[in-house]
């Protein structure tokens, strides 16, 4: 596990981003959530070692370390990532979305599909979808206002701070029982906790992001030659199921597989079964 990596990019602008698993295993990009940053995955770091994977996860743009960008375009940040795995020599990688990572795991299967060995999106919002209740309200404020959603975040990042508990009141309204229960989980809790921080402190990029979702219209169908993963929570009151058969619609002959009776957080503690999946898909 290294966490504290970082590149230039062609631009000049510095890119973080943290390697976990197995330094010498097969590619994979992880796309973090919204709000979040490359920390979350330090969750998956003894699984992808055991399934022999490298994970690759770059902060984008304006959140975590990453310095900010003048175009916060969806397209824009897949740009970024690709420019990372080049600088990295890697050509073909497997790619895994969590959460608001979603739609730019999709992009990036539109923007380089020859390069994609295969695609897991796990409780991945979807583009077009309304999500539940408190993402929705962030959306709409920052389609409203960028300068009054980054002063909302930064009222939350301090709390977040302060108080590390305070992960679990911050996303808790959003969350089932069994997510309840998944918070409850000391190192969870303090990766969740670390991710909202590190992005709240800034809050343009995020606010950005959570625009961009807002206006964006449904994805069009990709036909990508690798195999895709779609695994979902049937009670995420987060990012809606619906988003998950929007994928598999989308992702012509992928493999969709709704959890029941688990939440928005189910990947994080099934990561070991999800990279076991991919990790059978690359071979």
């Amino acid at each position: 596990m290294n966490e504290n990596l970082s590149m230039r990019l062609p631009d000049g602008r510095m890119l973080a981003y943290a390697e976990y698993g197995d330094s010498d295993g097969i590619p994979v990009l992880g796309v973090h959530g919204t709000p979040g940053t490359r920390h979350i995955f330090s969750l998956a770091d003894a699984s992808a070692r055991k399934h022999g994977l490298r994970m690759v996860v770059p902060d984008r743009a304006g959140v975590g370390d990453s310095e900010d960008r003048p175009d916060h375009s969806i397209a824009g940040h897949v740009e970024d990532a690709m420019a990372l795995l080049d600088y990295l020599g890697v050509e073909k990688f497997a790619v895994f979305g969590f959460s608001g990572g979603g739609p730019y795991t999709a992009e990036a299967a539109r923007q380089v599909p020859h390069r994609i060995r295969a695609l897991t999106l796990v409780s991945a919002h979807a583009q077009g979808v309304q999500p539940g209740p408190g993402h929705r309200a962030l959306m709409k404020l920052a389609n409203a206002s960028i300068p009054i959603a980054q002063l909302m975040f930064l009222a939350i990042a301090i709390p977040a701070v302060v108080a590390p508990n305070f992960s679990r009141l911050l996303i808790g309204p959003g969350l089932n029982h069994s997510d309840r229960q998944t918070m409850k989980d000391r190192e969870i809790r303090r990766c969740l906790t670390k991710g909202i921080a590190g992005v709240l402190w800034s809050g343009r990029a995020t606010a950005l992001e959570a625009r961009n979702f807002y206006r964006e219209g449904p994805p069009s169908s990709i036909a990508l030659d690798a195999p895709v993963r779609i695994w979902h929570g049937a009670e995420d009151k987060v990012i809606v199921p619906k988003a998950a058969f929007i994928y598999s619609r989308m992702f012509p002959g992928s493999y969709l597989t709704i959890i029941p009776k688990v939440g928005h957080l189910w990947g994080l503690v099934a990561c070991d079964q999800v990279l076991a999946t991919l990790a059978s898909d690359l071979r």
